[in-house]
C-alpha cells in the first residue's frame, strides 16, 4: 500500500495493477509516468516490456506502507528502501522489484513475498494501556442465570468486542461528578454471555433529599463500534485497513449506514443484540438542572433483554458545590450549513437550529457563518439569534472586489449582527493561502477589508500570516505549530517555530486548529482543554462539524474510491435526515472545553484569594496543582498520546476540582 508513487523507468510500456475494487492497466508513455496509485496495490505492480517476451518485465511488491512520500523508483537496484521527513515515524518503507518471465513465475514471487492486505502505521491510534494489572470476571451462577455481565467503564476508554470485565469493577456503581448545568457523560458496559436480544436501556430518577435530575435529562445510547482509517495522515495509506474503533452514539447500532443523510431515529430508547462473547458499551449523557443543589444524587440504570429478568446497575451523580466560570479561552468550530438552496451543505431553518443547539450544548463558543446576499444573511442570523448564539462569528464566505463596495456591505452586515446577538463579526476571504499566488490575493483581500473598517481571520502557516502583517487581526495557524505533529515525533521546525513566535509578539490573538474527526476521543480533548489552557495560544477552533458536503461520509474510503486525496467526510458528528449522529470525539470536545472551564474557574479562585495576604499559602498551593496538572503533559503532541490516558485526564480533572473546593472553602472561611 502507498500513497503518492511516481514511476520513472525506461524499457516499459504498461503496467498492470490490482486494487480492491478491481484491475486496472496504464500506458507508460516516456520516461516520467504518474498514474493514480491512492487505490493501493494489492497483488503489487506489473511492468511488461517494450520488445521481447510480452510477459518479460518487473514486479513491484509493496511490503510495507507509508504516508504522504513521493520517491521516485530508478532502474538501479532491486531492492529499495526509502526514509523521508514526512513519514509516519519510525515507519520503515521497502519496496521490492522482482524480475519475471512468465505468469507462473510471477505467481510464484507472489507466493514467495506474499501479498500485502494492510499495514498498522504507528501514530496517534496507539493508545497507552494501564500497568495495573486486572484480574477478570469469572462467571458466577447468578450471571449465568442472567446471561450478561454488566460493569461501568470510564467513557473514554476504549470498549471493543473483546474487552473483558475487570473483576473490580463487577458490581460496582456508576459515579460521576459535575456542576449544576454542565453535561457529563457516564458509560458501562454488558459482556454477554450468550446471544442477547432485544436489549434496552433505562434509567431512573436521580434523587438526593427534596431534588431530582429527573431521568428525561438523561439521554442514552449505544456504542458503535466499526472499521475506521484512523489519523488524518495515516488514513490515506491504510486503504481499507484501518483499525476498529468505538465511535458513533446511536439508538441501534444494527441499523445499516449508508449515503449522505439517512432516516435515522435520533430519539427514544436504545435498541440492540449483542452476540455470546461479545461486549458492548453504552453511554449515558447526563444534563445536570441548572441553580441544583449541591450533594449525591442517586437511582440506577436497567438494562432489560428479552425474556430475562431487568439487571439494575446503581447510578450515582454528585453535583458539586459551585459553579462553572467560563473558560478564559475561546473555542470554536468551522460550520458547514448553509442557507443557499443552490449547495450541497444546504439544511433546512429547523435543521439548522438543531445543528446550532447540538454546537451551543457543547461548549462551543463561535462558528463561521456561510453565504453570500443580505437576504440570506439575514435569514442565517435570525436562526442563530433563535439558537442563543452571541459573542462573536466568522464569515467564511464574503469576498470583496472594492473598499467603495465592501465598506456599505460591512457596515449592513454588522449592524444586522448585532441586532441578531452578535457583537463582532470577523470576515475570512482566504483559505490556508500558504504559497506565493495565494498570498498575494489573501494580501489584497484583507487590505480592502481593513480599509472598509473590517475585522480578518484566516487559517494560514505562521510565517504566511506575518506576510499579511496587520491587514490579519487573528490568524488561526496549525496545532502542530504549538505542540508537534500527531503523526510524527520530529520538533517543529525553526523556520515555524520562530515565526510563531514572532506572530504572538505582533498579534493579540492567535488560535490554532487541528482535523476534529479522529477516533482518539484524546486528542479533542487535550485541544480544547488542557494543552490550550498550557500554551500561549488564545483560541482553538478544529475543522469541521459537519460532514454535509460527503456523499458516503459512512465509508472512510469512498473518497479514495473517487480518486480524491483524503478520506471521506471531516466532520465531529454524521448528518441524518432529522439532526446528527454524535460520536465520541464530539463529546470529547466538550469535556475539553468543560477542563478549560474547570481551570478558568480555579484561576478565578487564584486571583481572589491572592488579594488577601492571609491566604498566600493556600495562593500558592493552587497554584502549585496547576503546575502539576499542566507538568503530566509532555511538551509534544505524538509522545503525549502515547502516555496520557484518558484516566490520566479524569485525575488531571479530579485534581483541579480539589484544588478548587479547598480554595472555595478558604476563601468562604
Amino acid at each position: 500500500h502507498t500513497l503518492g508513487l511516481r514511476i520513472q523507468m525506461t524499457g516499459y510500456k504498461r503496467a498492470e495493477w490490482k486494487t480492491p475494487w478491481g484491475e486496472s492497466t496504464l500506458e507508460l508513455v516516456g520516461r516520467k509516468n504518474r498514474f493514480h496509485p491512492l487505490l493501493g496495490f494489492v497483488n503489487g505492480i506489473a511492468f511488461a516490456g517494450k520488445s521481447g517476451e510480452p510477459r518479460g518485465g518487473l514486479l513491484l511488491l509493496h511490503n510495507t506502507a507509508w504516508s504522504n512520500v513521493f520517491p521516485t523508483l530508478r532502474e538501479k537496484p532491486t531492492f529499495a528502501r526509502y526514509k523521508h521527513p514526512t513519514l509516519t515515524s519510525p515507519a520503515r518503507c521497502s519496496i521490492t522489484l522482482l524480475p519475471f518471465a512468465d505468469s507462473a513465475a510471477l505467481a510464484a514471487q507472489m507466493d514467495t513475498f506474499g501479498r500485502p492486505t494492510g499495514v498498522a502505521l504507528p501514530g496517534a491510534q496507539s493508545r497507552p494501556v494501564s500497568a495495573r494489572p486486572q484480574r477478570h470476571r469469572v462467571p458466577s451462577r447468578e450471571d449465568r442465570k442472567r446471561g450478561l455481565i454488566a460493569f461501568p467503564v470510564a467513557p473514554f476508554t476504549t470498549v471493543l468486542p473483546d474487552t473483558q470485565p475487570p473483576q473490580e469493577s463487577v458490581g460496582t456503581a456508576l459515579r460521576m461528578r459535575a456542576c449544576a448545568g454542565e453535561f457529563e457523560p457516564a458509560s458501562f458496559a454488558v459482556r454477554a454471555l450468550e446471544p442477547l436480544r432485544g436489549v434496552s436501556v433505562k434509567t431512573s430518577n436521580l434523587i438526593c433529599g427534596d431534588s431530582m435530575i429527573p431521568a428525561e435529562a438523561i439521554e442514552t445510547h449505544v456504542v458503535k463500534v466499526w472499521r475506521q482509517a484512523g489519523p488524518p495522515a495515516v488514513a490515506d495509506a491504510t486503504l481499507g485497513a484501518g483499525q476498529i474503533v468505538p465511535e458513533l452514539l446511536v439508538k441501534n447500532d444494527l441499523v445499516e449506514l449508508a449515503g449522505s443523510r439517512p432516516e435515522v431515529r435520533l430519539t427514544g430508547p436504545v435498541e440492540t443484540s449483542i452476540a455470546a462473547a461479545h461486549t458492548k458499551q453504552f453511554w449515558l449523557t447526563v444534563r445536570v438542572p441548572q441553580k441544583l443543589t449541591a450533594g449525591r444524587y442517586r437511582g440506577h440504570v436497567t438494562v432489560t433483554v428479552r425474556e430475562r429478568a431487568p439487571t439494575l446497575i446503581p447510578f450515582e451523580v454528585e453535583v458539586l458545590p459551585f459553579t462553572l466560570a467560563p473558560s478564559r479561552k475561546k473555542q470554536g468550530i468551522w460550520f458547514k450549513a448553509e442557507r443557499r438552496p443552490t449547495q450541497r451543505e444546504y439544511v433546512e431553518p429547523e435543521i439548522y437550529r438543531k445543528l446550532l443547539n447540538d454546537v451551543r450544548s457543547h461548549g462551543i463558543q463561535f462558528v463561521t457563518i456561510r453565504g453570500r446576499g443580505m437576504s440570506i444573511a439575514e435569514d442565517a442570523l435570525q436562526i442563530h439569534h433563535a439558537a442563543g448564539m452571541g459573542g462573536m462569528a466568522i464569515w467564511s464566505s464574503w469576498f470583496p472586489s472594492s473598499v467603495s463596495e465592501f465598506g456599505p456591505l460591512r457596515e449592513a452586515l454588522e449592524t444586522l449582527a448585532k441586532k441578531n446577538g452578535y457583537d463582532r463579526l470577523y470576515f475570512q476571504a482566504s483559505d490556508e493561502p500558504n504559497n506565493d499566488e495565494l498570498i498575494v490575493r489573501a494580501l489584497d483581500h484583507f487590505t480592502k477589508i481593513k480599509a472598509a473598517g473590517g475585522r480578518t481571520f484566516c487559517n494560514i502557516m505562521p510565517e504566511y500570516a506575518l506576510r499579511l502583517g496587520e491587514q490579519l487581526d487573528v490568524p488561526c495557524v496549525g496545532y502542530a505549530n504549538f505542540f508537534g505533529s500527531l503523526e510524527r515525533p520530529e520538533p517543529v521546525s525553526k523556520t515555524s517555530s520562530q515565526a510563531l513566535t514572532r506572530l504572538l509578539r505582533t498579534h493579540d490573538d492567535v488560535w490554532y486548529y487541528w482535523q476534529c474527526r479522529v477516533e482518539d476521543p484524546r486528542i479533542n480533548r487535550l485541544l480544547f482543554g488542557f494543552l490550550l489552557m498550557k500554551s500561549p495560544a488564545t483560541g482553538a477552533m478544529p475543522y469541521t462539524y459537519s460532514t454535509l458536503e460527503v456523499e458516503q461520509p459512512f465509508d472512510d474510503w469512498s473518497a479514495l474510491q473517487q480518486g480524491q486525496v483524503s478520506r471521506a467526510g471531516g466532520g465531529a458528528v454524521y448528518h441524518t435526515r432529522n439532526g446528527t449522529l454524535s460520536t465520541i470525539q464530539w463529546e470529547a470536545a466538550r469535556e475539553g472545553i468543560d477542563d478549560a472551564r474547570y481551570v478558568s474557574t480555579l484561576e478565578s479562585l487564584i486571583d481572589k484569594a491572592s488579594l488577601k495576604p492571609q491566604l498566600a499559602n493556600q495562593t500558592t498551593q493552587a497554584r502549585k496543582v496547576l503546575a502539576a496538572v499542566y507538568g503530566r503533559l509532555p511538551s509534544h503532541l505524538y509522545k503525549t498520546v502515547n502516555e496520557v490516558s484518558p484516566e490520566v485526564l479524569d485525575t488531571m480533572r479530579s485534581q483541579i476540582i480539589a484544588a478548587i473546593l479547598k480554595l472555595r472553602g478558604a476563601l468562604i472561611d
